[in-house]
């Protein structure tokens, strides 16, 4: 996977729905680049990055963390309720 731009995280669409159900695969991108883009687009590409913009770069950083980390536990938590799910309904059928 490359590594997200500037640009790419700028031109992010931030009005869809992120939910995703248990057959659907993660995009964890969309996510961190909603968090950082807004960040980013205000520093050259080529800047140092020092004060006010580190802090927020960081602060950013850690809401995408925490974000796509969030949300990767509901995808996998989704995951196991589908093929507990599924599981039980074969023992049933195999029970009747």
């Amino acid at each position: 996977m490359e590594p997200i731009t500037r640009s790419q995280a700028a031109s992010s669409d931030n009005g869809g729905s992120l939910a995703a159900n248990a057959t659907t695969p993660v995009n964890l991108p969309e996510i961190v680049k909603g968090a950082i883009g807004a960040c980013a687009k205000d520093i050259a590409d080529y800047a140092t990055i020092q004060g006010r913009d580190a802090r927020q770069l960081r602060d950013a950083t850690s809401e995408a963390i925490y974000q796509s980390t969030s949300h990767l536990a509901q995808h996998v938590n989704r995951g196991n309720a589908a093929l507990a799910e599924g599981f039980n309904e074969s023992f049933t059928v195999v029970a009747a």
